[in-house]
């Protein structure tokens, strides 16, 4: 009987345990989740689709990051916590400090420019194509027109209430 007791009494020490581990890392996430909420200023465009029919949102944020999400995301939420994990296998890339002012004079630039690591993402936005830059092996090759992030300025403007 005190072997069973004593067992017992383990089995509950080691499942008290696991419960305030678990208890832990839910206030870590909720924490987050609340910091990554006030980060973002809002969805400000939602194209048609891509290549597999999902669509394709651009988050932008309170210090004019803007992210591009390529699976369909609609759950405010999930969008938050996908935007600022740029390691996220969901984005592709992000636009690192775009130039609001451009689009305040109705000038907006005519490459937006992602850099990473060891990429670097330019969209010519007049051309409508883009490009990708290998930094290390310094090799360059064009998209597909499907694949092109469509941003319409004139819907920027809109969502974003800027006026020229």
């Amino acid at each position: 009987m005190k072997k069973f007791f004593f067992i017992f009494v383990l089995y509950w020490l080691h499942s008290c345990n696991g419960t305030e581990k678990v208890n832990a890392d839910t206030i870590k996430t909720s924490i987050s989740e609340k910091q990554n909420t006030e980060k973002i200023e809002r969805v400000i465009y939602e194209s048609g689709g891509d290549k597999s029919g999902k669509n394709v949102h651009l988050v932008i944020t309170k210090d004019s990051i803007i992210y591009r999400l390529t699976e369909g995301v609609t759950d405010e939420k999930t969008i938050v916590n996908l935007s600022l994990n740029n390691n996220n296998k969901d984005w592709e890339a992000f636009i690192d400090k775009i130039d609001l002012e451009d689009f305040e004079k109705g000038k907006p630039s005519k490459e937006l420019i992602m850099d990473l690591p060891t990429i670097k993402i330019i969209i010519k936005t007049d051309k409508k194509e883009y490009s990708k830059t290998d930094i290390q092996n310094n090799t360059t090759w064009d998209y597909i027109t499907k694949q092109v992030i469509d941003i319409k300025y004139s819907q920027l403007y809109n969502h974003l209430n800027l006026k020229k």
